[in-house]
């Protein structure tokens, strides 16, 4: 074979080996940029003299090379170094097919855009890089590099798996030749997760029955790291304990067939969601640990009626509300997940019997406030997150769940700096009752979310200074500030800079005793689903742009209900009892009514929205004027400029064809 000679450019510092020779490493103190790697400019960069088909290594690292459009048939190409370069994405697949060591690590990657398998690479260094799809990666390593037995990939920004040993053994799920994984040989991990499993006579101990301790082979199947796509040829309806840990299965489909089964285990393997066609009416211990599930639908106490024991421990899980109340449960494991805030938990409060939870490394802020959250609702609880249940636990479980959201609540889950700084607070789904708070302990509060709660006392919130947003929905709130030997301190302000206030679904029956009136800079309010006979208590609204009043008791509106100078935009008023439009001619600047679903009769009504010159849309269905006429264009007349009747445009153009 003809020798290649290559002679580096100067300030080029490439390295070079072809198939009959080695040439040397050539160091140069300065490096030019090469930000295309081309057919035309390869021979420039390496300084060949020879053939560049003989070449077995190219080291071109550190070369600012942006991308590597190559094309060339390098047969002889055995080890190719790219690192420490500004790539975006792989070069082309003529110069890596017959590539069996690739170093790209400390490039700029974010995903792995190949379509052609890569049969000769056995050795891959893609770490530091901007992957952050560790799975996404680990299909594509299997799909496209069947043959890789070393694979270097950490330290990349990976944000569905971020575990070290789950990304281990992730990618050993999908490179079943894959023995070594960011320097850690693979063996070593999966006979550490061997080691983890129980035992049979462990499983015995457990389960605490003799009946288990002459257990035919045949009613107990153990199918460890196999690498199964699909279930074992077994006799499913005898099994009775069953491990397939460390495969490649997607589903668990197969479990309607395993009418005795007791114990299951099916960690580790490629599960993205849990389909029960049958309830598995045996079942006490289950481990779905190291999957990828997003959501526990499947996983009800109806399809699980005398479950114990339950792992979802590193998986995806979000919320665990599809999972409704647990009566059976003794043992919850579900650390590692993506649960992030209380709500997503709440059904947690009516699992009576619970005794261990652990939902520690979920991103839930704060978590000292969820585990004061677990010991209020689950009085049998004797272990959160890895640590017994102390009677200081449920003092302070009391103290902050007991119904009154005050200083001393908020101090006990951050500290008062911490507070003092604080611009949005969301307290959802605690059981509050009674609210005290004052700018003093909340000085740059902007955001506060109150909902679904029990509240039917407020007091301190109005002279939140800096408070824009106030969401008190689904509470018990009629009033605010009842009257106190505190009311002198109504004079340092009301809201001052309040623009939203959510109030639906409170069951408020008058708006007199809101003080909204005091609310100078209200802008947009929210009464839908409550139980409002009349809007008496708005009149001095001036700044007010949005008015939600939908799902009420509303009879009549009067003009005298708006202020004069009124600046309100967008009325919604459906379903309620009104007979009058009256009242339109007084909101000179609305854009948008809605009035569907009340009990408009008479097509006299209509004329009082003349004067609204700026009205685009609007919805009236649902009266009884539109079952006499042809409200259309009744209202078209009126309104020439209106844009939408209804939900459904009334402009010819939207039903032109292109």
């Amino acid at each position: 074979m003809q020798k290649c000679k290559a002679t580096p450019h100067s300030g080029v510092r490439p390295r070079v080996k072809s198939s009959s020779s080695t040439i040397s490493e050539i160091l140069s103190a300065d490096i030019p940029s090469w930000p295309i790697l081309s057919n035309a400019n390869i021979n420039n960069l390496l300084c060949l003299t020879g053939d560049i088909r003989n070449l077995v290594e190219i080291n071109i690292s550190a070369q600012q090379i942006r991308r590597i459009d190559i094309s060339l048939d390098l047969p002889n190409l055995r080890d190719l170094d790219i690192s420490c370069n500004r790539l975006s994405s792989l070069p082309n697949i003529e110069i890596l097919k017959n590539v069996e060591n690739l170093n790209i690590s400390l490039n700029k990657l974010r995903n792995l855009q190949i379509d052609e398998i890569l049969p000769r690479l056995k050795h891959l260094n893609i770490s530091w890089n901007e992957l952050n799809k560790c799975r996404e990666c680990c299909r594509a390593f299997g799909d496209f590099m069947p043959n890789l037995s070393r694979l270097n990939f950490e330290n990349n920004p990976f944000k569905d798996i971020i575990e070290s040993e789950r990304v281990i053994m992730t990618a050993g799920i999908y490179l079943k030749q894959l023995q070594y994984c960011n320097e850690t040989a693979l063996q070593d991990v999966r006979l550490i997760a061997e080691e983890e499993f129980l035992s049979l006579e462990n499983i015995f101990e457990y389960f605490g029955a003799s009946e288990f301790q002459d257990l035919p082979e045949s009613e107990f199947i153990s199918e460890i790291n196999k690498g199964l796509k699909s279930p074992p040829r077994i006799n499913f309806p005898k099994v009775k304990l069953l491990n397939l840990s460390g495969n490649s299965l997607t589903t668990c489909d197969f479990l309607h067939n395993c009418c005795s089964l007791q114990w299951f285990c099916m960690s580790n393997n490629l599960l993205e969601k849990v389909s029960l066609e049958e309830p598995l009416a045996r079942l006490s211990k289950l481990n779905f640990s190291g999957n990828f599930i997003s959501t526990p639908e499947g996983l009800t106490q109806a399809n699980l009626p005398v479950l114990k024991y339950l792992d979802l421990t590193h998986n995806l899980i979000t919320s665990l509300l599809p999972m409704g109340s647990y009566i059976s449960l003794r043992e919850f494991y579900c650390s590692h997940n993506k649960i992030s805030n209380l709500e997503n938990i709440y059904n947690l409060k009516s699992w009576d019997g619970l005794k261990v939870i652990d939902l520690s490394r979920n991103p839930i802020n704060p978590i000292k406030l969820c585990k004061s959250f677990l010991v209020y609702h689950l009085s049998t609880l004797e272990f959160v997150c890895g640590k017994r249940v102390l009677e200081a636990d449920v003092v302070e479980a009391n103290t902050l769940f007991g119904g009154l959201l005050d200083k001393c609540t908020l101090v006990a889950m951050h500290s008062t700096s911490y507070l003092s700084s604080m611009r949005q607070l969301s307290i959802i789904h605690c059981s509050v009752k009674e609210v005290d708070l004052t700018s003093e302990t909340l000085p740059n509060l902007e955001s506060l979310d109150l909902s679904k709660n029990s509240i039917s006392y407020l007091w301190g919130l109005h002279t939140l200074q800096n408070l824009r947003t106030l969401c008190l929905s689904y509470n018990k709130v009629e009033r605010f500030n009842r009257a106190t030997s505190r009311t002198t301190e109504l004079k340092s302000g009301f809201f001052p800079k309040l623009l939203t206030l959510y109030l639906d679904h409170n069951g408020i029956r008058t708006l007199v005793e809101m003080n909204l009136e005091k609310m100078a800079a209200l802008t947009h309010i929210y009464l839908q689903h409550n139980n409002l006979g009349d809007i008496n208590g708005i009149q001095t609204c001036a700044a007010m742009e949005t008015l939600v009043l939908d799902s009420n008791k509303i009879s009549a509106i009067t003009e005298e209900d708006f202020p004069p100078s009124n600046k309100i935009k967008y009325l919604f008023m459906e379903n309620n009892r009104t007979k009058y439009l009256c009242f339109a001619k007084r909101l000179l600047k609305l854009e948008k009514l809605f009035v569907a679903n009340n009990k408009i009769s008479d097509k006299g009504q209509l004329k009082h929205l003349m004067p609204l010159s700026v009205l685009t849309e609007m919805t009236i269905v649902g009266n009884p004027l539109c079952k006499k006429m042809n409200h259309y264009k009744l209202i078209l007349e009126i309104l020439p400029l209106l844009r939408t009747i209804d939900g459904c445009s009334v402009l010819l153009e939207d039903y032109l064809m292109e």
